[in-house]
């Protein structure tokens, strides 16, 4: 389903688009509800914040602005200008912090910094 203004929807199933230029280009259950978010593919992704992006995977979410998911499963961020490359169940915090991959990871320090593990 597509309701947001001058927003896409390329395919899958069961997907939503309601933000403002939102994008999703496939997959199953995903929604690009933020205005300019975008999701790749994958299932059950929320790209919720402005200009939110997850590029696939499975039950990952971003919830605020300027924030990336990779792939992946179970990933979450939720503050401003975070990243998560791939891995399982990471979860960041706060604003700019970087977990590569890895499993259960959580960055909850300002600027914080994850390899791997």
């Amino acid at each position: 389903m597509v309701s947001g203004p001058k927003a896409f929807l390329g395919g899958g199933n069961l997907n939503q688009v309601t933000g403002y230029q939102a994008g999703l280009v496939g997959g199953a259950l995903n929604r690009a509800n933020g205005q300019r978010s975008f999701v790749g593919g994958g299932r059950s992704n929320y790209a919720t914040g402005y200009y939110s992006n997850i590029i696939g995977g499975r039950s990952n979410s971003v919830s605020d602005r300027y924030s990336t998911i990779g792939g992946g499963k179970s990933n979450l961020l939720s503050e401003k200008y975070q990243f998560i490359g791939n891995g399982l169940g990471n979860t960041a915090t706060t604003r700019y912090s970087v977990i590569v991959g890895g499993v259960g990871n959580r960055a909850y320090g300002g600027a914080s910094f994850i390899g791997g593990g």
